[in-house]
């Protein structure tokens, strides 16, 4: 059978007529943060083969999109815009090179069909030994997976005289122990 739909792997910037079938991992609103002005919406999408890409409606597109995008269903979305990232962008969300772009032009359909064969959820797994590594990247966003032992706060006060709290603790994975410091 021919599969109308292209992988997230097969994309690319060359053009918009692209049309893929991904589940909707998740999904929230831009918000700026001095401004406190919506920006529109960010999603990860998730295709077949578990790939993973960053998505983003503009706020001038949001009525269009907004109620018909839900966390979890599955679309086939189509003609949109794909950009590679330029590397200046930080807190990505997803280790992809590209991301996608909605547009006046891009179309979204429910499908039910599909519901069970795109994964509910992808991630990126890397040993915690890697951890140090992986968090001083200030290009993606990290999300920690291991179990709290010992942990302590622990109150100080800056040079500027401002009280500040630091929280400390290990995470253990079954394998290797990190001691990070959060500071607050």
């Amino acid at each position: 059978m021919f599969n109308q739909y292209h992988s997230l792997l097969q994309i690319g910037p060359e053009r918009s007529e692209w049309s893929i079938s991904v589940r909707v991992q998740a999904i929230w609103k831009s918000i700026n943060r001095t401004t406190n002005e919506f920006r529109g919406y960010n999603m990860v999408l998730t295709d077949i083969q578990g790939c993973r890409i960053h998505a983003f409606i503009m706020d001038k597109l949001s009525d269009k999109f907004e109620g018909r995008i839900k966390e979890g269903d599955v679309y086939n979305i189509s003609n949109f815009k794909v950009k590679k990232y330029e590397g200046k962008e930080l807190n990505r969300v997803v280790r992809n090179e590209k991301h996608i772009f909605f547009d006046y032009q891009t179309n979204l359909k429910k499908l039910t069909y599909e519901l069970c064969r795109i994964p509910s959820y992808a991630f990126d797994i890397f040993p915690l030994q890697e951890l140090e590594k992986i968090y001083t990247d200030s290009y993606f966003l990290v999300d920690v997976i291991g179990k709290v032992e010992q942990s302590g706060v622990s109150t100080y006060v800056s040079k500027e005289d401002n009280k500040k709290t630091n929280v400390k603790f290990k995470i253990f994975d079954g394998r290797y122990y990190i001691e990070p410091i959060f500071k607050c």
